[in-house]
């Protein structure tokens, strides 16, 4: 198991963001959240409920101590495997696989079946070449690692409607 790690700047999760059309207080679940930063500045920057999991305790520990000085409300943190994840009902699920084995992915695949249709999936640096997802967009955003890519799917299925109301778009976003 690799414990390698980077971290995603918030201009690139911004960028990210403002590819999707959400609406404030949709769920932001981030697979592999290391520290936390990606569950901080998507309910700073977008109004999201975020969850982040993360099998490394001392990121999830200063994860959690961070937000006890935040005080920000709807946001989660999780000392478990990616796999146990929650995705029901997850509007967004981000993970940057860049190291992930190839048996982590295949699990990780599987998890995904969960999302509910509709649902976004982000992967970074890997494509996600599985039936139920439907690709969008590639593109290529700066990491602290360097330049990778960044797909961008849709859960097929059929999603319920989403009101115009509370509608965050590009225009609005901070």
């Amino acid at each position: 198991m690799s414990y390698t790690c980077g971290e995603t700047p918030p201009s690139t999760l911004r960028a990210v963001l403002r590819a999707l059309t959400l609406r404030e207080g949709d769920e932001f679940v981030d697979l592999g959240c290391g520290r936390g930063q990606t569950i901080f500045f998507s309910r700073l920057l977008f109004g999201l409920k975020a969850r982040g999991y993360d099998l490394v305790a001392p990121f999830i520990l200063k994860a959690r101590l961070i937000n006890c000085f935040l005080r920000l409300s709807d946001v989660d943190f999780f000392c478990q495997s990616l796999t146990m994840a929650d995705l029901h009902l997850a509007r967004v699920i981000y993970l940057v696989s860049t190291t992930f084995s190839d048996e982590l992915m295949k699990e990780v695949m599987e998890k995904l079946r969960e999302a509910p249709a509709g649902a976004y999936v982000v992967s970074v640096s890997r494509p996600l070449e599985e039936e139920f997802l439907e690709r969008f967009r590639k593109e290529y955003l700066l990491f602290t690692w360097g330049h990778a890519p960044v797909y961008y799917y849709t859960r097929k299925g059929e999603p319920g409607p989403l009101p115009d109301e509370g509608l965050i778009s590009a225009q609005s976003r901070r």
